[in-house]
């Protein structure tokens, strides 16, 4: 699903596509630009990028404790 104009507005804090599309490269969101020139971006691309800024991922990791070393099962 794709956020909608007024929502990539709200997340990059900006109304002018150039400047929209300057913050989200600068956060590391590639996005795509429409035939109309609208801004394009996916929920899940964004989710995922504020997960691994906010450090959510990390901090599940740490909970779930050591892992195996599957690599060195042969």
């Amino acid at each position: 699903m794709l956020l909608a104009p007024d929502e990539v507005e709200r997340l990059t804090g900006y109304k002018r596509r150039a400047n929209q599309l300057a913050w989200l490269k600068a956060h590391g969101i590639e996005p795509f630009v429409s035939g109309r020139g609208e801004v394009l971006v996916t929920h899940d691309v964004v989710e995922e990028v504020l997960r691994r800024l906010s450090g959510v991922e990390a901090r599940r990791a740490e909970r779930r404790g050591p892992r195996p070393n599957l690599t060195a099962v042969r």
